[in-house]
């Protein structure tokens, strides 16, 4: 009985490092997404791989923008998808210069 209850402890305090660790990389990591995987990864003892996490949450944001873009008036769809596509407009130039940059060789990462 003792045994089982040391393992129990042992198991119980590498779960609480690893979360630990997972809460710090989330917190100092660039990616929160990657970090949230990789706690969900730790949390579940590897049983939930970080892919089918970000997936997930992929997925979710589908149908979040799926309903909201439909419960929009049509008066202010026109201005709604106007600021979308600047939006997206800036965030594929940003990706593009930072694939040149990294690229060109002088990316300072």
């Amino acid at each position: 009985m003792d045994q089982t209850l040391q393992k129990a402890l042992d198991q119980l305090d590498q779960a609480s490092a690893a979360v630990r660790l997972a809460v710090h990389n989330l917190a100092t990591a660039p990616g929160g997404a990657d970090a949230a995987g990789d706690a969900a990864h730790a949390l579940s003892g590897g049983a939930i791989d970080p892919f089918v996490f970000r997936f997930a949450i992929f997925v979710l944001a589908i149908f979040v923008g799926y309903y909201v873009v439909w419960s929009v008036t049509p008066a202010l769809h026109t201005p709604l998808m106007a600021v979308t596509n600047a939006i997206s407009s800036v965030i594929v130039v940003g990706a593009l210069l930072a694939v040149g940059i990294a690229a060109s060789g002088i990316a300072a990462g």
